[in-house]
């Protein structure tokens, strides 16, 4: 009865094993998350569903993708300096810290409660996250729509056009 007993038990955590290890796979994976993203936005083209109604389901579906990152990388990393062969180097320009430094200088404005609003995700989106701003990408200029969907930086929110930011801002903040 004990082998019988120590068999079960073993076959018990060996299936629960193996469901927990497709639990913590599914939550690791963004691929539904962007394939619905992808819907969303043919359905907006297609006219099924308004701006303000993809807006809603593009930021619940960005903070989803955005969660399982995290998850995966960590929170990303603060600002800091670059160094090659230990020599301290100094970038200038998006997206170096130091550029987002000046501009929150001039603006007199405190990094978390400042929103850079871009068309690209390295440049603008990234360096401005690393440096602790909200971001919003605007569909325009540069901006691939099979970039933001395989990229590792994912946007607080997404816009039509810098034309919608006023509409967004009062309905989002």
């Amino acid at each position: 009865m004990i082998i019988l007993d120590t068999l079960l038990v073993g076959g018990i955590k060996f299936v629960l094993g193996k469901i927990a290890d497709a639990v913590e796979a599914e939550m690791a994976d963004d691929t539904v998350w962007r394939e619905e993203l992808l819907a969303a936005q043919m359905r907006l083209e297609l006219g099924e569903i308004t701006e303000p109604q993809f807006a809603v389901i593009e930021r619940e579906l960005l903070a989803r993708i955005r969660e399982i990152r995290e998850r995966q990388q960590g929170r990303p990393e603060p600002p800091g300096t670059f160094r090659v062969t230990g020599v301290e180097a100094t970038v200038l320009g998006k997206p170096s810290p130091a550029y987002f430094e000046a501009a929150l200088e001039a603006l007199d404005a405190e990094p978390e409660l400042t929103w850079m609003v871009g068309d690209d995700l390295d440049s603008d989106v990234a360096g401005a996250q690393r440096y602790g701003l909200k971001t919003v990408l605007v569909r325009t200029g540069k901006f691939r729509p099979d970039e933001l969907y395989r990229s590792m930086v994912v946007p607080d929110a997404v816009i039509s056009s810098v034309a919608y930011l006023p509409e967004w801002l009062e309905r989002s903040l």
